[in-house]
């Protein structure tokens, strides 16, 4: 399918046929390349890929026409944003692809080296200074000899097993990540370990592990 990343949210000089559609140029030859709302739209010549809004109108799904799909993607199964018009045919996005495009127009200048490899943080340049931190995916074990808490309300209770789960932690100007150690209750104190004091307080863990199993070496 097209990518329709470029086509749609079209400026007002885009949709009266002045600028490109695909690079907002003015001051290039044009070809046309469809109508939109206002009549005639044009590209540059120079995009030898056009993308054709009526093919690219045609190429789209039931589901798609209809805003009950993603029209880069096809997705259904996420929360939908509005992505403007195609022709005379409303759009929608998936959160994933409207991040996408929030990112490309507001970059995270603040972010001054790549992200780790583990991070699955969206960062925005709008970000709150706070916020600017790399975090990884949380790992949790299910606290099962524990008495279950009430993750519902007094009058729809839902009683569910609280966990222990851990994640990777780094500030934007840390030189090292944290280890996070948290309950899934969000009761308790967070606690921020160092690489060096997970390594320790895993051994000692290992160590207690082996004890109660009665061996004496932990490996």
């Amino acid at each position: 399918m097209h990518n329709l990343s470029d086509i749609i949210r079209l400026t007002a000089d885009q949709l009266d046929g002045i600028a490109c559609i695909r690079c907002a140029a003015t001051d290039a030859p044009m070809t046309p390349a469809g109508t939109g709302e206002h009549g005639q739209l044009f590209e540059c010549t120079s995009h030898i890929a056009g993308c054709n809004l009526n093919l690219a109108k045609d190429s789209l799904s039931p589901a798609q026409r209809n805003g009950r799909a993603c029209v880069q993607c096809g997705a259904s199964d996420s929360i939908l944003k509005p992505a403007g018009v195609l022709l005379d045919v409303k759009v929608v996005e998936c959160e994933n692809h409207a991040w996408e495009r929030d990112a490309a127009a507001n970059p995270p200048t603040w972010l001054a080296a790549p992200c780790p490899t583990w991070c699955t943080e969206q960062h925005r340049a709008t970000d709150h200074p706070e916020d600017r931190q790399h975090m990884s995916v949380i790992h949790g074990t299910d606290l099962l000899t524990m008495d279950f808490e009430n993750f519902g309300t007094a009058a729809r209770p839902e009683y569910r097993p609280n966990a222990l789960m851990a994640d990777l932690v780094q500030g934007y100007r840390e030189v090292e990540p944290r280890v996070c150690l948290i309950d899934s209750a969000d009761k308790g104190t967070a606690y921020y370990l160092s690489l060096v004091e997970v390594e320790e307080f895993a051994a000692h863990l290992l160590r207690l592990v082996a004890e109660g199993r009665g061996q004496s070496d932990p490996s």
